[in-house]
């Protein structure tokens, strides 16, 4: 039978179970974040200002801490957030707000450069690199990167590469396949805008890598691609 009691200590505040004590509270009023539940820390259980440098151990907060985009302005003091409040890549695109520039990485195997079903870069469509972001938002292109890492052989046929607005128009200039999956070496290009003038976003359109031609296995080619792009999602606010 379990038997547990509330205990103060020098340290700080301890539950007592049948002998073993575990420590809650920390001597400086912070709690012990070995304690806390994964993503059980969300916004409704935060009064406003209520984070305090003071309430949070050195690299206790990590992104499992934390339920995704939770952690809004208001409910952290002024200058309470320090580098040392953070554990090393604790906070992640999923833990920030949607209107700050989120980051994604989409690795593309050696089936799905070749492969013609949805989804895989052969198919019209192309490779998913951002989701559809809802009915009411659009997704802004800040800057991608596509990395070529080739193995064994070159991928044959294929087209330019370009980033689209999924299921609709280039959002950048094409980048051709000798610069890219075409290649007999490793590659690494930028992708640019398409031109200077404005271009017209697409509610609840993600973004897509789409090559003109389908590339074609001569048999043995091994390379992958990873494609990194930075991101905002906007909410349009129209009827």
């Amino acid at each position: 039978m379990h038997s547990y009691k509330f205990v103060a200590t020098s340290k700080g505040f301890s539950v007592l179970n049948n002998g073993s004590e575990t420590p809650v509270i920390n001597q400086n009023g912070s709690l012990n974040g070995s304690l806390v539940i994964d993503s059980s820390v969300t916004t409704a259980k935060l009064a406003n200002h209520a984070v305090t440098s003071a309430k949070i151990a050195d690299s206790s907060v990590t992104s499992a801490k934390i339920a995704d985009s939770s952690v809004t302005s208001a409910k952290i003091a002024d200058s309470s957030v320090t580098t040392a409040k953070l554990a090393n890549h604790a906070v992640t695109s999923a833990k920030l707000d949607e209107t700050t520039i989120q980051y994604a990485e989409v690795t593309i195997s050696s089936a799905n450069i070749t492969g013609t079903e949805v989804g895989q870069l052969g198919h019209s469509g192309g490779v998913v690199l951002v989701a559809d972001p809802g009915a009411t938002k659009v997704v802004e292109l800040i800057s991608a990167v596509l990395i070529y890492d080739y193995a064994t052989a070159a991928y044959t046929g294929g087209g330019n590469l370009t980033i689209n607005i999924n299921g609709g128009n280039a959002l950048t200039g094409a980048v051709a396949k000798a610069d890219s999956i075409g290649a007999s070496t490793d590659k690494i290009v930028q992708f640019v805008p398409l031109a200077t003038a404005g271009i017209v976003l697409t509610a609840n359109k993600g973004l897509n890598l789409v090559a003109a031609t389908a590339f074609t296995q001569p048999g043995d080619a091994a390379g992958v691609v990873r494609v990194k792009v930075a991101y905002r999602v906007h909410t349009h606010g129209l009827a």
